[in-house]
Formats: C-alpha cells, sequence, structure tokens
C-alpha cells in the first residue's frame, strides 16, 4: 500500500489533507511515501500518527520534509521512536521551510529515565527552534525530555519569535526553562502539564508567579494535574494561591487559566475566589478536581459577584469551571442568580450537565 501512496502523491494536484495513521509502517514504507512527497506540491496536512515509526523512519522524513514547501501540518504522535527520533526531529526543524503545525506527543518509552548525553536530540530540537521561522504549534507532550534537555531547549524557547503554541507536557522541568518560557514574545497558548506529580515540590510555586510577572504574550495557561503527593506536602503547598493572586495583579493579557486537578481547595478556595474578584482579562477559569469544600465554592461565587470589570462590561463572558465534587444547591442558585446580571446565561456560559444538576436539584 505505501507504493502506491507514494506514486499517488507525486501525481496528486487535488489532495490536501492524508491520513494514514494506524498503518504499521516500516522504513521502506516511509521512504517510498516521501519519495511522493518530495515531488508533490498540493498536500496540507499528513497525519502519520500510531503508525509503528521508529527512528530510522524519521531519518527517512528528513530530505523529503526538507524539500517540500507546502505541507503545513504533520502529526506523528502515538509512534515508537522515543528519545532517538529527537535527532532527526530537530534536524527536520533546522531545514523544513514550510511546516507550521508538529505534533510529536506521546513517544514516551516506559523504561527511559535519563537523557543520553550530547546527541539525544534535544540540542538538535533547540537548534531547530532557533532557525525554523515557520512553525507556529509545538506538541512535545510526553517525549522523553529531562532536565538536560529543558536547559537546551530554554534559550531556544527565549529567543524564538514564530512559536505560537506550546504543549510541554512532560516529567521534568528546570529554572532556566522557566525563565526561557517567561521571557518567551510570542507564544499566546502554553499547556504545562505533569505526568508524574512531583513537579511542583520545585517548580510549580515559582513556575506560575514568574511566568504571569514577566510574559506578556500568554493569553492561554493550562497547569494542571501537578498537585502535592501527601497531606504533608498539602501544608507546604497552601501558600501557592497567594502567590498566583500576587501574580495576576502584574498581569493583563491572561483570558484563559486552567489550574484544574491540582487539589487547591486546601485552604486556597477563597484565594482563587480573589482572582475572579479584581483580575481584569481573565474570560474563562477552569478549577474542576480542586477538592472545594462548600465554604470554598460559595466564597467564589461571592467574589465573582464583586467583579466590577464584568459588571461594567456585561457583553464580555466569563465561564467558570468548577466541577462538581462538593456543590450545594445554595451555591448553584447563586450563580443561576449571578447569571441575570449579566444578561442571563448568554453570557455566563454554563454546561448541559451543570443545567440538568441544577434541575434535579431543584
Amino acid at each position: 500500500m505505501a507504493k502506491q501512496i507514494g506514486e499517488l502523491l507525486k501525481i496528486n494536484t487535488s489532495i490536501t489533507n492524508l491520513n494514514l495513521s494506524y498503518n504499521d509502517f516500516n522504513t521502506e514504507c516511509i521512504k517510498v511515501i516521501g519519495q511522493g512527497l518530495i515531488e508533490n506540491t498540493t498536500l496540507i496536512s499528513l497525519d502519520l500518527s500510531e503508525c509503528e515509526l521508529t527512528s530510522e523512519c524519521i531519518e527517512e522524513l528528513k530530505e523529503p520534509l526538507r524539500a517540500n514547501k507546502t505541507l503545513k501540518n504533520l502529526s506523528l504522535t502515538e509512534n515508537i521512536f522515543y528519545q532517538d527520533g529527537l535527532s532527526p526531529i530537530g534536524d527536520i526543524l533546522c531545514t523544513n521551510t514550510g511546516l507550521e503545525i508538529l505534533n510529536i506527543s506521546n513517544n514516551y518509552d516506559i523504561n527511559y529515565w535519563d537523557c543520553d548525553g550530547p546527541d539525544c536530540g534535544c540540542e538538535k530540537i533547540a537548534k531547530g527552534l532557533y532557525t525554523n521561522k515557520t512553525l507556529r504549534s509545538l506538541n512535545l507532550k510526553r517525549t522523553c525530555l529531562d532536565l538536560a534537555c529543558c536547559n537546551s531547549l530554554a534559550p531556544a524557547l527565549m529567543n524564538n519569535t514564530t512559536l505560537e503554541k506550546l504543549n510541554y507536557t512532560n516529567d521534568k522541568i528546570t529554572e532556566s526553562m522557566v525563565i526561557g518560557l517567561s521571557k518567551n514574545k510570542s507564544i499566546r497558548d502554553l499547556t504545562i502539564r505533569a505526568n508524574m506529580t512531583f513537579i511542583w515540590q520545585k517548580y510549580y510555586a515559582d513556575f506560575i508567579p514568574l511566568l504571569l510577572k514577566n510574559n506578556t504574550t500568554i493569553q492561554k495557561l493550562q497547569i494542571s494535574n501537578i498537585k502535592p503527593l501527601s497531606w504533608k506536602d498539602s501544608l507546604r503547598y497552601k501558600n501557592v494561591c497567594n502567590e498566583i493572586i500576587k501574580a495576576l495583579e502584574f498581569n493583563n493579557t491572561l483570558q484563559e487559566l486552567d489550574i484544574k486537578d491540582n487539589r487547591f481547595g486546601f485552604k486556597n478556595g477563597t484565594c482563587l475566589a480573589e482572582i475572579m474578584s479584581n483580575n481584569k482579562s481573565l474570560r474563562t477559569i477552569k478549577m474542576d478536581a480542586n477538592d472545594f469544600t462548600d465554604t470554598d465554592t460559595e466564597q467564589i461565587n461571592s467574589y465573582l459577584r464583586r467583579n466590577v470589570y464584568l459588571q461594567d462590561y456585561s457583553k464580555q463572558a466569563l465561564t467558570v469551571h468548577l466541577g462538581f465534587g462538593k456543590t450545594t444547591p445554595f451555591y448553584i442558585k447563586q450563580l443561576l442568580i449571578f447569571s441575570d446580571k449579566l444578561d442571563k446565561t448568554e453570557n455566563l456560559r454554563y454546561s448541559d450537565i451543570l443545567l440538568k444538576r441544577y434541575t434535579q436539584l431543584l
């Protein structure tokens, strides 16, 4: 089949999107598909997800993607090239002049622990981010990046001027990478999510404030599933929220904040409520699965109603996701009462499940 696909790509003048996912392609298959890409001038999107691609397969894509100028979107997610594939990915970023969206997520080796030195590919990824001038979206979720990789990527992220969306969902992050992200001037959408829950202990409390105080371009920030491991850790964790609030006072660009599944409910409900009361730019706040008590939710609702900016500009929509957990009928009624202030539910949006739950409680 791969041979036929390669031949078709050479002569095709109409197909712009090609999904080849869930195929078991070997190196020879990718080689003939790559030959087709060299001559193709119409394909815009190519999906090679879950195709059992190895690092050798990625090597076969280097020349075709150097030659091809029209492909904009390439997905290589859920393959098996692991860390060895990062080096050819870096080479592709260095030489390609057309790709705008690259997804290499979920190429994670469960036996992987540490970077294999300068030849692991991280430095080439960093070089690619330095030199590439077209890439707008990069998904690095679960890609075997360790602390050495983070330090390599930090200056590249700091100086990159074209990347607008970055998903960095990995086990490790360093102070230098945090600084690099905070000084980046192009990223609008940033996701930092942990695969394992120990990230927060060293970096979480410092990361959000530093990012919010110094970055002036990020509009959508997701930092979730980074929570304390034990009740003892939670005792040290309670000051995190206060630091976030202080940082938000300096930030006037963030429009969507996702902090769900972080166990913020531990003595932090009121702090999170104050964010909604004082911040003038947030439009969406996602706080599901944070162990809020009934008192927390009442406080959040109370502060939500005090947001002067929203009352002055009632046409601006604010979405608040709290999840149900411990949610009382009183709290839901109060939210619906507040929605009347903002021209009913057309401006304060709720999911169908919220409305159904409210109906059941009545």
